[in-house]
C-alpha cells in the first residue's frame, strides 16, 4: 500500500536524479509540461489528485527506471517485507582500498552503519552483494551531485550505458559510465567527459550503480 504523497515524492526524486525539474521530466516523456506541477496534485476543493498509470509508465520508460527503483524513491516497500540491512560505506573508506564485497573487518568504523530505508528497499531487487555510499563532496559532479545516496550492486555483468563505481589499483576510486565493454576491461566516460580505459586486471572491484537519489 502506498500514499498520495509517496507517489509524488517518487516522481520528484526520479526527476531530480535524472537532472530534470518535474516539468522537464514531463516534457521529456512527451507529457504536458504542467502534468506534475504542484498545483495539479490537489484539486481546488482539496481532494488529492493522482498521476495516471500512463504518465508513470512514460516517465519510467524515458528514464529507464525499474518499477521497484521508482517505488523505493517514494519510500514504498514493493515486496511488503522489511527492507534488508545494506552496508553504508563512506567514500573515504572505499577510496582507501576497502573491498565492499569482502568480509567486514572486525572493528571497522563502518560496521554499524546501514543505508537509509529508501535505498535499502531496492536491494531486494538485486542481490546480497549490494552496498551503499553517500556522496559527501563534488568529485563526481555532474554525474552525481554532493548529497546523493548510491546503491551499488557489486555482483553483476556490466553493459554499455551502466553507471559504475570501481576501485582501480592504478587510479583509485573511479566513477563513470560504461561506453564500451572490452574483452579485458571497460572504456568509461568519467564525470568530466574524460575517456578512460580500465582493465580488469587493475580492478580490485567494480559495481553497477543501480539507484541514485537525494
Amino acid at each position: 500500500m502506498f500514499t498520495h504523497d509517496q507517489i509524488w515524492t517518487a516522481i520528484d526524486r526520479l526527476a531530480k536524479d535524472r537532472g530534470y525539474s518535474a516539468s522537464g521530466l514531463a516534457r521529456q516523456a512527451g507529457l504536458d509540461p504542467t502534468s506534475f506541477n504542484r498545483s495539479k496534485r490537489v484539486s481546488p476543493s482539496g481532494k488529492p489528485r493522482w498521476p495516471s498509470t500512463e504518465s508513470i509508465a512514460k516517465i519510467l520508460s524515458v528514464t529507464a527506471c525499474a518499477v521497484g527503483d521508482f517505488l523505493s524513491m517514494g519510500g514504498i516497500e514493493a515486496t511488503g517485507k522489511a527492507a534488508a540491512s545494506v552496508p553504508l560505506l563512506d567514500l573515504a573508506t572505499l577510496a582507501g582500498g576497502r573491498n565492499p564485497t569482502g568480509t567486514r573487518e572486525k572493528g571497522n568504523k563502518d560496521k554499524d552503519k546501514i543505508a537509509p530505508a529508501r535505498i535499502a528497499a531496492s536491494a531486494a531487487h538485486y542481490g546480497p552483494a549490494c552496498f551503499a555510499t553517500h556522496i559527501d563532496d563534488k568529485r563526481f559532479e555532474p554525474l552525481f551531485r554532493k548529497g546523493a545516496d548510491l546503491l551499488i550492486d557489486a555482483d553483476c555483468e556490466m553493459t554499455a550505458g551502466d553507471r559504475v563505481l570501481l576501485f582501480s589499483r592504478r587510479d583509485g576510486l573511479v566513477c563513470g559510465v560504461v561506453k564500451t565493454v572490452q574483452k579485458n576491461g571497460w572504456d568509461l566516460t568519467l564525470p568530466g567527459n574524460e575517456q578512460k580505459t580500465i582493465t580488469a586486471a587493475d580492478t580490485a572491484w567494480i559495481g553497477r550503480i543501480v539507484l541514485a537519489t537525494q
